[in-house]
């Protein structure tokens, strides 16, 4: 579905976030088709995106440290569980358990992340990431991330969501400190966020961060959504 947000026209499907207006070479319309099918598809998405004969490898620089968390993107293969439903292979694969009150959750949103990472294992790095906590426990705390690498304009957005027990507590603030702090450093020209209109506590919290709004947009499935922009300095 073509929304605008700002200037730019984007593809969001499910959460994801693909630009559009200039994304004609066949990698981005791969991904872009990917999304669409995460979006309509009912059974297990996790066998459309068959694995690799070559692991994925991250970038040295991929996981983002803060003061009390670790934020480390999600692999291809800890995605393809997420989507099966796999919770034990993920909590092997994550060495941590995905939280439960997550598990229900639609996740097929992932799959463009699989098809990114199977193309260039650079590219998770532009995915979701699971927050856990250094202080030798390692629980996830937070999922925190981008929608996918930058736009030819070099725009990003980003999304988060902490886990209920964990809330109030300032990871929010901390995990998208560190994101923006992360993306800024390689070279984004600008961060997104797309914030629900009934959500006071995000949209304040954007605000916090130096985000200011910037228009609105509708998504097919979740509705009316404010959009907040942070340009870089």
């Amino acid at each position: 579905m073509l929304q605008v947000i700002g200037s730019v026209p984007v593809l969001r499907v499910r959460g994801a976030c693909i630009a559009s207006a200039r994304a004609c070479d066949p990698f981005r319309r791969l991904v872009a088709l990917t999304g669409l099918l995460a979006a309509s598809l009912l059974h297990d998405l996790s066998d459309l995106i068959p694995a690799t004969s070559t692991p994925t490898r991250l970038p040295s620089v991929a996981t983002i440290p803060t003061q009390r968390l670790a934020m480390t993107p999600m692999s291809c293969e800890a995605m393809r569980a997420i989507m099966a439903a796999d919770w034990q292979r993920a909590d092997g694969v994550l060495g941590t358990p995905f939280p439960t009150e997550w598990r229900n959750d639609g996740w097929g949103w992932l799959a463009p992340r699989v098809v990114e990472g199977d193309h260039d294992a650079r590219l998770l790095a532009w995915g979701t990431r699971l927050a856990r906590l250094i202080d030798g426990r390692g629980q996830a705390v937070a999922e925190a991330g981008f929608h996918g690498p930058p736009d030819d304009d070099g725009w990003v957005e980003i999304g988060y969501r902490v886990v209920t027990g964990y809330r109030r507590r300032g990871f929010a603030e901390e995990a998208c400190r560190g994101l923006l702090d992360w993306a800024f450093t390689h070279g984004v020209a600008g961060i997104r966020a797309a914030i629900s209109p009934d959500n006071e506590a995000s949209a304040r919290l954007a605000q916090k961060l130096g985000f200011a709004r910037a228009g609105r947009t509708r998504h097919e499935v979740l509705g009316e959504h404010l959009i907040f922009e942070h340009p870089r300095a």
